[in-house]
Protein backbone atom coordinates (compact mmCIF):
# COMPACT_ATOMS: atom_id res chain seq x y z
CA UNK A 1 0.00 0.00 0.00
CA UNK A 2 1.46 3.51 -1.08
CA UNK A 3 -0.40 5.02 2.13
CA UNK A 4 1.51 3.85 5.19
CA UNK A 5 1.31 5.55 9.09
CA UNK A 6 5.68 6.56 9.35
CA UNK A 7 5.34 9.28 6.36
CA UNK A 8 7.88 7.76 4.43
CA UNK A 9 7.59 5.67 1.22
CA UNK A 10 7.33 1.71 1.77
CA UNK A 11 9.93 1.79 -1.45
CA UNK A 12 13.04 4.10 0.15
CA UNK A 13 15.37 3.46 2.75
CA UNK A 14 14.24 6.14 5.40
CA UNK A 15 17.86 7.95 5.08
CA UNK A 16 16.87 9.56 1.71
CA UNK A 17 15.98 13.44 1.62
CA UNK A 18 12.41 13.70 2.01
CA UNK A 19 10.77 16.32 -0.48
CA UNK A 20 7.94 18.88 -0.13
CA UNK A 21 5.58 16.59 -2.39
CA UNK A 22 2.97 14.87 -0.52
CA UNK A 23 -0.51 13.13 -1.22
CA UNK A 24 -2.80 13.13 1.90
CA UNK A 25 -5.07 10.36 1.68
CA UNK A 26 -7.91 10.86 4.55
CA UNK A 27 -5.76 10.75 7.81
CA UNK A 28 -2.28 9.58 6.31
CA UNK A 29 -0.18 10.81 4.23
CA UNK A 30 2.67 9.69 1.89
CA UNK A 31 6.22 11.31 1.32
CA UNK A 32 7.50 11.27 -1.90
CA UNK A 33 11.36 11.14 -1.58
CA UNK A 34 13.24 13.06 -4.69
CA UNK A 35 14.62 9.68 -5.72
CA UNK A 36 11.36 8.32 -6.28
CA UNK A 37 9.81 11.22 -7.97
CA UNK A 38 12.83 11.21 -9.91
CA UNK A 39 12.21 7.96 -11.10
CA UNK A 40 8.34 8.02 -11.36
CA UNK A 41 8.54 10.40 -13.71
CA UNK A 42 11.63 9.11 -15.75
CA UNK A 43 10.07 8.39 -18.65
CA UNK A 44 8.59 11.95 -19.46
CA UNK A 45 11.78 13.81 -19.37
CA UNK A 46 14.41 10.97 -20.35
CA UNK A 47 15.82 11.31 -23.78
CA UNK A 48 16.11 15.27 -23.74
CA UNK A 49 19.11 17.72 -22.65
CA UNK A 50 19.11 18.26 -19.55
CA UNK A 51 18.09 22.34 -19.92
CA UNK A 52 15.15 21.08 -21.96
CA UNK A 53 13.18 18.26 -19.47
CA UNK A 54 9.96 19.96 -20.08
CA UNK A 55 9.83 19.23 -24.00
CA UNK A 56 7.20 16.55 -23.43
CA UNK A 57 5.41 19.02 -22.10
CA UNK A 58 5.71 21.43 -24.90
CA UNK A 59 4.85 18.05 -27.65
CA UNK A 60 1.62 17.62 -25.39
CA UNK A 61 0.98 21.44 -25.69
CA UNK A 62 1.34 20.97 -29.36
CA UNK A 63 -1.26 18.10 -29.69
CA UNK A 64 -3.60 19.46 -27.57
CA UNK A 65 -3.74 23.03 -29.30
CA UNK A 66 -3.67 21.47 -32.71
CA UNK A 67 -6.70 19.22 -31.11
CA UNK A 68 -8.52 22.44 -29.72
CA UNK A 69 -8.16 24.83 -32.74
CA UNK A 70 -9.52 21.32 -35.28
CA UNK A 71 -12.29 20.65 -33.05
CA UNK A 72 -13.83 23.56 -31.42
CA UNK A 73 -13.50 26.56 -34.08
CA UNK A 74 -16.13 25.78 -35.61
CA UNK A 75 -17.09 29.77 -35.71
CA UNK A 76 -14.11 30.02 -38.43
CA UNK A 77 -14.08 29.43 -41.41
CA UNK A 78 -12.15 26.45 -42.79
CA UNK A 79 -10.04 28.69 -44.60
CA UNK A 80 -9.33 30.59 -41.39
CA UNK A 81 -9.16 27.11 -39.22
CA UNK A 82 -6.35 25.27 -41.36
CA UNK A 83 -3.99 28.72 -41.66
CA UNK A 84 -4.75 29.05 -37.97
CA UNK A 85 -3.59 25.55 -37.91
CA UNK A 86 -0.26 25.96 -40.15
CA UNK A 87 0.59 28.73 -38.44
CA UNK A 88 1.19 26.90 -34.62
CA UNK A 89 2.23 23.85 -36.96
CA UNK A 90 5.16 26.16 -38.49
CA UNK A 91 6.10 27.95 -34.97
CA UNK A 92 6.66 24.17 -33.20
CA UNK A 93 8.64 23.67 -36.62
CA UNK A 94 10.47 26.64 -36.05
CA UNK A 95 11.36 25.79 -32.24
CA UNK A 96 12.01 22.10 -32.79
CA UNK A 97 15.40 23.95 -35.28
CA UNK A 98 16.26 26.02 -32.73
CA UNK A 99 16.59 24.49 -29.73
CA UNK A 100 17.13 20.60 -31.00
CA UNK A 101 16.03 19.24 -27.31
CA UNK A 102 16.94 15.67 -27.73
CA UNK A 103 20.32 14.50 -26.99
CA UNK A 104 20.81 12.16 -29.69
CA UNK A 105 20.73 14.04 -33.35
CA UNK A 106 19.21 11.15 -34.52
CA UNK A 107 15.88 11.96 -32.22
CA UNK A 108 15.81 15.68 -33.31
CA UNK A 109 16.04 14.45 -36.79
CA UNK A 110 13.00 12.39 -37.05
CA UNK A 111 11.34 15.08 -35.05
CA UNK A 112 12.16 17.49 -37.53
CA UNK A 113 10.61 15.75 -40.64
CA UNK A 114 8.07 14.37 -38.86
CA UNK A 115 6.81 17.92 -37.88
CA UNK A 116 8.07 19.04 -41.81
CA UNK A 117 6.07 16.27 -44.04
CA UNK A 118 2.90 16.69 -41.26
CA UNK A 119 3.31 20.68 -41.93
CA UNK A 120 3.65 20.05 -45.91
CA UNK A 121 0.70 17.92 -45.57
CA UNK A 122 -1.71 19.78 -43.83
CA UNK A 123 -0.51 22.83 -46.29
CA UNK A 124 -0.99 20.87 -49.55
CA UNK A 125 -4.15 19.20 -47.91
CA UNK A 126 -5.27 22.98 -47.86
CA UNK A 127 -4.33 23.20 -51.48
CA UNK A 128 -6.36 20.02 -52.14
CA UNK A 129 -9.72 21.69 -51.18
CA UNK A 130 -9.40 25.38 -53.38
CA UNK A 131 -10.51 25.70 -56.45
CA UNK A 132 -7.89 27.54 -57.48
CA UNK A 133 -6.15 24.18 -57.82
CA UNK A 134 -8.60 21.68 -58.82
CA UNK A 135 -6.78 20.76 -62.00
CA UNK A 136 -3.79 19.89 -60.10
CA UNK A 137 -5.30 17.78 -57.23
CA UNK A 138 -3.99 14.37 -58.01
CA UNK A 139 -0.36 16.04 -58.09
CA UNK A 140 -0.58 17.27 -55.13
CA UNK A 141 -2.55 14.23 -53.65
CA UNK A 142 0.85 11.95 -54.85
CA UNK A 143 3.09 14.64 -53.67
CA UNK A 144 1.37 14.26 -50.20
CA UNK A 145 1.57 10.29 -50.49
CA UNK A 146 5.28 10.17 -51.36
CA UNK A 147 6.47 12.48 -48.94
CA UNK A 148 4.75 10.02 -46.18
CA UNK A 149 5.80 7.18 -47.64
CA UNK A 150 9.05 8.56 -47.45
CA UNK A 151 8.97 9.44 -43.91
CA UNK A 152 7.53 6.16 -43.10
CA UNK A 153 10.80 4.36 -44.75
CA UNK A 154 13.26 6.90 -42.93
CA UNK A 155 11.96 5.68 -39.77
CA UNK A 156 11.59 2.28 -40.16
CA UNK A 157 15.29 2.64 -41.72
CA UNK A 158 16.42 4.50 -38.27
CA UNK A 159 14.77 1.68 -36.41
CA UNK A 160 16.32 -1.14 -38.26
CA UNK A 161 20.14 0.51 -37.84
CA UNK A 162 19.06 1.52 -33.86
CA UNK A 163 17.92 -2.29 -33.62
CA UNK A 164 21.82 -3.76 -35.35
CA UNK A 165 23.49 -0.86 -33.26
CA UNK A 166 22.21 -2.68 -30.31
CA UNK A 167 22.63 -6.14 -31.23
CA UNK A 168 26.49 -5.57 -31.83
CA UNK A 169 27.11 -3.84 -28.74
CA UNK A 170 25.26 -6.31 -26.65
CA UNK A 171 25.35 -9.29 -28.65
CA UNK A 172 24.03 -11.32 -25.22
CA UNK A 173 20.79 -9.40 -25.78
CA UNK A 174 18.47 -11.50 -28.12
CA UNK A 175 15.38 -9.27 -27.76
CA UNK A 176 15.35 -5.96 -28.39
Amino acid sequence: SPVNRGGMSPLSPSKRKRSRFSVGVDKFSTEITDVDFVLVLKFIYKGYHEDYYYWELVIFLKKISLIFIASFTDFFPTDSKATILLVVMAIFLFAQTQIHPYELRFLNNIEFLSLFVTFLSANIGVMLFSSEFASISFVLLIFVILFNVAFLIYWIYIFIELKRTAKKSNPSEKDL
